[in-house]
């Protein structure tokens, strides 16, 4: 029992990962640029075309981008909320990449390496979610207003393609820096 109230030194495995600033590159600053940019838009969007909306909305879609589910117009608003609340939450996480979960071990030689890489998919995954959100909101709109009949039959392939590739393509990138890495 009294091993309990001992102090706890924490072993070389179970040592907290280092704390790296990472600097952005171009690249990274404009995607930030975009992603508050088209975040703005969906806002002026949803204020600006609200009042003109129908009492009823879809708000659900099956696989082939068909709606087969109807409610309230103020959806659209809690789905612009919850795209806010997605994209600084995101956001504010991407600030401290040392807390995150690697699918390798983060040495003080392989953490700027490894933060950088994770810190870009959480970025882009952010814009993407950002976008396939636009997209839904106003592709809503549209079938709303009877200007289209659904996102499209493609919409969920390429809404899986755009999230899931740069995940793939993040873990392969992970490993394989992890099996190049000096021992």
């Amino acid at each position: 029992m009294l091993v309990f109230f001992l102090p706890f030194t924490p072993s070389p495995q179970n040592m907290p990962n280092p704390k790296i600033t990472i600097e952005l590159s171009k690249a990274d600053k404009l995607i930030e640029i975009i992603s508050w940019i088209t975040l703005i838009f969906v806002w002026v969007t949803i204020v600006m075309n609200y009042s003109a909306l129908p009492d009823t909305i879809p708000v659900h879609f099956g696989a082939s981008g068909e709606p087969y589910s109807y409610g309230n117009k103020a959806t659209i608003i809690i789905l612009g909320f919850v795209m806010t609340f997605v994209f600084g939450m995101m956001s504010l996480l991407n600030r401290v990449p040392h807390i995150f979960n690697y699918p390798v071990k983060i040495t003080p030689e392989n953490a700027r390496y490894q933060y950088t890489l994770a810190t870009k998919l959480i970025r882009y995954i952010n814009l993407s979610v950002v976008f396939l959100i636009t997209f839904i909101i106003i592709m809503t709109m549209k079938i709303a207003h009877g200007e289209a009949d659904g996102l499209g039959v493609w919409s969920l392939v390429t809404f899986m393609l755009i999230v899931f590739g740069p995940i793939a393509n993040y873990f392969y990138k992970s490993f394989r820096a992890s099996k190049t890495a000096p021992k």
